[in-house]
Parts: C-alpha cells; structure tokens; sequence
C-alpha cells in the first residue's frame, strides 16, 4: 500500500489500538494476578505458550527460506530474502515476548539468566532464542547496507562503501551468516519441541517424534507467512515478485504438507496401538472430545484442502487460490499447537485424593479437581491479538522505512 495513503495510516491505527489493548489486559493481570486468565494449578499453560509455540514455527520456517536462497544456492527465493528474513526477526522477537504474560511475576525473568540451570531445555530455549534473533538483525543489515548507504541512512553506522567490492564483500558475509543461520534455525524449533518432548511425566508430550513433528510444522507455516505477505505487498502496492519465486514456494509447501501429516498421524497411530491409558486419554480428547473441531480444522482445511489445491498448476498460481492455501495451512499449524499444549495438562499425572488444589475458591463448588479445565478469558484473547499485532507492527514499520522490498529483481514500477 502507498506509504502515505489513508488506508496506509489507518492500518497504523488499528494495529497500535489492537497492541494498546492487550497492553491494558496485561496491566489488569499484573494487578490482578494470574486468577484473571483461564488457567489454573491443572493446566498452567494456555493461549500464551501456545503462540509462543507458534510465533518459534513460523519464525523459524522464515529463516530458512532465506538462508536457503545462499547455503543451497535457490535463486528463486533470493528476491524474498529479506522479505523472509523480516518476518523471522519479528515473530522470534513476539515468542520471547509471549513468555512475559505468562509469568505471573515477569521480573523474576532474570533469575532465568541469573540462576539458570545449563542442562535445562528452558536454558538451551533462551540462549538459542537470543542468538536467533541477533542472527537474524545482522544477516538483514549485510543485505541491507548498501541500499542504505545510497539513501544516506544513518544506520549504516559509517560503512557508507558502495562500490562493487564492498557489495560482493557483503554477500559473502550473507552466505557465510546463512550457513550458521540454517542450522540455528533448526535447532531453535527443535530446542522448544524438547521443552515438551522431555517431559516424561507427560505421555501426550514424551516423544521422539515431536522434534521432526515441530521442524516440519514450522516449514509449512513460516512459507505460507511468506507466501501471504509476498501476496498482500503484490496486491496492496506496485511490488511484484517473479511468477517462478510464487511457484517453488507453493510447490515447496505442496511437498511438506503430507510430510507434516504424515508425522503426526504416525503419532496418533503408535498411542493407539499401545492401548495405554495414560497414552489414549489424551486422544479421546482430540478425537470424541472438547478439542475434536481443532483436529478436524487441521486435517481437512488446514492441511489436505491446501494440499490439493497446490498440486494443481493453474491453482497454484491463482494469488487468490495460492493465498488461501497459505491463509489455511497456518491457521492448520496454529489449531495443531492447541491441540498439543492443553490436551497434555488436563488428565494429571498423579491423581490422590481429592484430586489437585485448583488454586482457586468459589462458593458451594469444591476447590480440588481429578482433571482440568480451560477456557481462555478475554484477558489472554486480547492479549494474544495484541501479539500478532506486534509482530504486523514491526513487519509494516520494516516495509515503510528500510529497503526491505526495493530490489530490482522483485519490482517492476
């Protein structure tokens, strides 16, 4: 969209209305404690871990689009490549950030980095994050330098050099940052799915599988971010990126999609074979329970629909059908998340007599449970909103001020 149109400006708005929102739910629920969100003693984790589930995927799929355009030398995605790289800054920026709510005393964050035990995955989690992102700032400053310093930025920082030594220079440092990117990448999500994985206590969580499951999900969900953006800036503004880039990123989606599904429902199928109850409890959850509609939304529309609507040439290279397919697949990923985070706390481990203290009283109604309860509040709804309104904020922020997208490869104007 033009930078200085009204819808321009009125997207803004909106989105500093949609974060200044959950900024106000967050100060309620620090004044209020944790009570004003749906969890409790039996399912402590919510809407908050489960976009910072999320918010890791697709942050990591983005990466490695970009970095495959110089480790494996795929031409077609050079154009989006800080497109991608963007998009993978801002949302590992809002995971870390989805942790903070989830705390119900933030500022004992420190005792993270203070006290942190080095063979816990929650360490390994925050060291990986935080390379990550400093991975990420610097790969896209390097393909950025010299279109700054030809528009006389200050954040050049003084290597103002634009001659084609300086260029080529960068490239190389690109490529060489790419291949160190490319594995933290992996190893980003893989760290976060051993936060669920090493849970023996936690049978829906304690697999072998979950790793591979999470890097498969995270590929198909940070290409459609990719897809849906490149898509919107072409619809929305004179950008237009090659009909080749738009193929091999929905043919590559049309690739991991069965893949993904594949995973998991290898996963589903070795619980059942067993027969255990502490392995089968969660499925009936997902297949005859609450969360049934978030199993069937990420089968049938967000994975198998899209999955047939790419395999076909034409389809795909419909922007409308193509978009769709993303819009789909990531929403698919999203309701995936659901259906792992909560079903794993709502049967507990050890059940005694009477059951776990809820952490909460209310009248005529015992204050134990044998099993949990969730319903997010409009506390943690507005809060999550505000979220991915941060992380359209810094992607909108990125668009109007560093050359991001003003390539000569990408636009024709």
């Amino acid at each position: 969209m033009a930078k200085h149109s009204p819808l321009f400006y009125g997207w803004l708005i909106f989105l500093l209305l949609l974060i200044g929102g959950g900024l106000g739910a967050w100060i309620i629920q620090l004044q209020n404690g944790l009570i004003v969100t749906g969890m409790r003693n039996v399912v402590s984790w919510g809407i908050y871990i489960t976009l910072f589930a999320f918010f890791v995927g697709i942050s990591a799929g983005g990466l490695i689009v970009s970095s495959s355009a110089h480790v494996f030398g795929v031409e077609e995605f050079k154009p989006i490549a800080k497109v991608a790289t963007t998009l993978a800054a801002a949302c590992v920026a809002v995971a870390a950030l989805s942790i903070i709510p989830d705390l119900g005393r933030p500022e004992r964050i420190a005792y993270l980095i203070l006290y942190g035990n080095p063979l816990s995955p929650l360490i390994w989690d925050f060291t990986v994050i935080v390379v990550y992102l400093v991975l990420c700032i610097v790969d896209l400053w390097f393909m950025m330098r010299a279109e700054l310093a030809r528009k006389g930025s200050r954040l050049t920082f003084g290597f103002n050099d634009v001659s084609p030594k300086a260029v080529a220079k960068d490239e190389r440092i690109v490529k060489v940052i790419s291949f160190i990117a490319l594995p933290t990448a992996v190893m980003l999500h893989t760290v976060t799915a051993w936060i669920f994985g090493t849970q023996i206590s936690r049978s829906w969580w304690y697999s072998a599988l979950i790793a591979p499951i999470f890097l498969a999900s995270a590929m198909i969900s940070g290409l459609s971010l990719v897809i849906l953006t490149v898509l919107i800036m072409q619809w929305r503004s004179r950008i237009r990126v090659e009909v080749k880039t738009i193929n091999t990123l929905g043919k590559l989606l049309a690739v991991i999609i069965p893949i993904d599904l594949f995973l998991i429902g290898n996963e589903f199928v070795i619980r059942l074979w067993s027969a255990a109850p502490s392995e089968t409890l969660p499925l009936t959850l997902i297949f005859t329970g609450p969360f049934l509609p978030f199993f069937v939304y990420e089968w049938i529309p967000g994975a198998i629909l899209p999955f047939i609507l790419l395999l076909h040439p034409r389809l795909r290279m419909n922007p409308k059908i193509l978009g769709l397919a993303a819009l789909l697949v990531l929403t698919g990923v999203l309701s995936y998340r659901v259906e792992l985070v909560v079903p794993g706390y709502i049967y507990p481990p050890i059940l005694l007599p009477p059951g776990i203290a809820k952490g909460e009283y209310s009248v005529g109604l015992s204050s134990f449970g044998v099993y949990g309860v969730y319903f997010p509040t409009w506390i943690e709804l507005t809060i999550g909103a505000a979220l991915f309104g941060i992380i359209a904020l810094i992607t909108t922020i990125a668009y109007w001020i560093f050359p991001i997208w003003r390539t000569e490869k990408n636009i024709n104007q």
